[in-house]
């Protein structure tokens, strides 16, 4: 199974795989006790640019920005929008065992991603919380077994953030800048696993169904809105769960188009207010792979 949508997947040696994605996402949120409310709409362009270096081995650049619209419908009603752009990251994965010849695959990535300016963010779209003025570190473990048409598969990708300065802003999902006042401790980690399958209905049409399990660790913090600058409030740890659905259509022996919906329905982040409540929301991507010789 060569499928470029499995997470397991490295780019043959010699070979430039070229993997960008387009997402759009809506959502609503209240957050205590609904005095503060609003939505806001997203679209994120992403760019991974994979070397095969080696037999198994690749080496990959991830660039991305996001373009974030936000409409606050609290006392005074606002409407806004702001492009902020990700810090590039830089990934090296190894896939250590092979279903040719191990029959399973087993993947290994070892990422780093430098902050390059105060304004930029760590982290990607796919993480609950995304912060500006960090130092990101990845570490991702992927497996999968291939039978016949049908291929199950799990990943988990754990992200160790390290803040390098005193004040830095974070976005819930995007949805708007919040200042940090100040932080109990430097670190902040991250998981996201992903439990599913990959189906071949035939040589052309592919299916991917997922289940992902993000979550977020306490960070003990205390913010200040831009919209309010009296509301305080510490923030525990986040939990996320989503199902996704991904239809992928190969277009050629090196390239695949693809259409996926994920569907976030449980958003729990503890804080000394209370809970932030997100209304259930939905991310949709557009995604298109190919593979160049050099």
């Amino acid at each position: 199974n060569d499928s470029k949508y499995l997470d397991s997947h490295v780019a043959k040696t010699k070979n430039l795989k070229i993997f960008t994605y387009l997402m759009q996402d809506y959502f609503e949120y209240s957050i205590i006790d609904s005095t503060y409310t609003g939505s806001a709409k997203n679209t994120l362009f992403s760019v991974s640019l994979s070397i095969g270096l080696g037999k198994n081995l690749e080496l990959r650049l991830d660039l991305s920005s996001i373009l974030y619209h936000i409409e606050d419908h609290s006392v005074t009603f606002s409407d806004s929008a702001k492009t902020i752009f990700f810090n590039p990251a830089l990934n090296l994965k190894w896939r250590a065992l092979q279903n040719e010849n191990h029959n399973i695959n087993l993947t290994l990535l070892f990422g780093v991603q430098p902050a390059v300016s105060d304004t930029s963010f760590g982290g990607t779209i796919f993480h609950p919380f995304t912060f500006s003025s960090l130092h990101t570190f990845y570490f991702g473990i992927y497996l999968d077994k291939t039978l016949g048409k049908f291929t199950p598969f799990i990943s988990v990708d754990f992200t160790l953030e390290r803040r390098y300065k005193g004040k830095y802003v974070y976005n819930l999902s995007s949805q708007q800048d919040l200042q940090i006042k100040s932080m109990s401790s430097d670190f902040h980690f991250t998981m996201i696993s992903k439990l599913g399958f990959e189906y071949w209905f035939t040589s052309w049409f592919i299916v991917q169904a997922s289940f992902i399990f993000s979550f977020s660790s306490k960070m003990e913090t205390v913010v200040i809105s831009e919209h309010n600058p009296s509301w305080l409030r510490k923030l525990g740890n986040y939990y996320q769960y989503s199902p996704g659905i991904k239809l992928i259509f190969k277009l050629s022996k090196s390239s695949a188009l693809s259409f996926s919906y994920v569907h976030i329905f449980s958003n729990n982040l503890e804080t000394d207010s209370g809970f932030v409540e997100l209304s259930p929301f939905f991310k949709v991507f557009v995604y298109f792979a190919t593979s160049l010789s050099l």
